[in-house]
Parts: C-alpha cells; sequence; structure tokens
C-alpha cells in the first residue's frame, strides 16, 4: 500500500487558481509562463529558463524530456514524406533536388514545430502536476 500511495502523490487535481486548459494551451504555445502568463518560458531558442522573469514561477521543475523532440519528429517526417513524394511524382527532378528542398523542410520544420510543443507540454505540466510543492521529491517514486 505504501508504494501506491508514493506513486499517486505525483497525480493532483487541476489547481483551484489555473487558467482554463484552452488559456494554458495559447500561453504554452506562444511559449508564455503557465502560472501567469505574463512571462517568457525561453531563452536562446528552446532553452527553458530556470524561473519566471514575472512571478518567479520555478520552471526547472518542469521537465518535459524528450516528448516534444518525439512529436516533432513526428510531425516534420511526415511532412518531408509528403512533399519529397509530391516533387518525386509530379516533376521528377534529381537527387540534389530533393536534398536542397529536404534539407530546409526538416531544418526548419523541426524548431517550429519543437517550440509550441516543448511550451504546450510545460504549461500541461503545470496545470496537471502540482511539482512546486514536490520540489524536494523530484525524480522520486
Amino acid at each position: 500500500m505504501g508504494v501506491l500511495v508514493g506513486q499517486l502523490r505525483f497525480l493532483r487535481t487541476i489547481n483551484s487558481q489555473s487558467q482554463s486548459l484552452k488559456t494554458h494551451l495559447w500561453w504554452g504555445f506562444f511559449g508564455k509562463c503557465p502560472r501567469c502568463g505574463k512571462g517568457g518560458i525561453f531563452f536562446n531558442g528552446l532553452s527553458i529558463r530556470e524561473k519566471c522573469p514575472a512571478c518567479e514561477l520555478n520552471l526547472i521543475a518542469h521537465d518535459v524530456g524528450d516528448g516534444p523532440a518525439v512529436a516533432a519528429t513526428f510531425f516534420v517526417g511526415i511532412l518531408a514524406l509528403a512533399t519529397a513524394l509530391w516533387l518525386e511524382f509530379t516533376y521528377q527532378p534529381h537527387m540534389w533536388v530533393h536534398f536542397v528542398v529536404a534539407v530546409p523542410v526538416v531544418g526548419l520544420g523541426s524548431f517550429l514545430f519543437l517550440r509550441p510543443l516543448k511550451g504546450i507540454l510545460v504549461s500541461m505540466q503545470y496545470r496537471f502536476r502540482d511539482v512546486e510543492q514536490d520540489d524536494e521529491n523530484l525524480g522520486q517514486m
């Protein structure tokens, strides 16, 4: 029973002072703080700040891991494959044309998908998992 209770401590109800789900999704999409919606959560492209500049929310506790990268890879892979197939069956170009088209599609697409997905995941983690009160127990089950 003690093991089950220890594992369930991370399953929380929604924060009572939390905004609506739609608001959290928008704030995450635009990289805003999940608590106040004012401060940005990113610096240097895709790195998450340690604290929100507006409300001092500890953002380090909201570790999103590889989830956004995997989702972005699936989205961009489908887009790159569709573009390559359309290009091949429509124009039948040389192989170097595929390379010239695929590199920007994959590179730019990955960056454009990864940032909003990472922001949304941080925001959803704030909404559904109250890690602020579990900072000393993070990573323990």
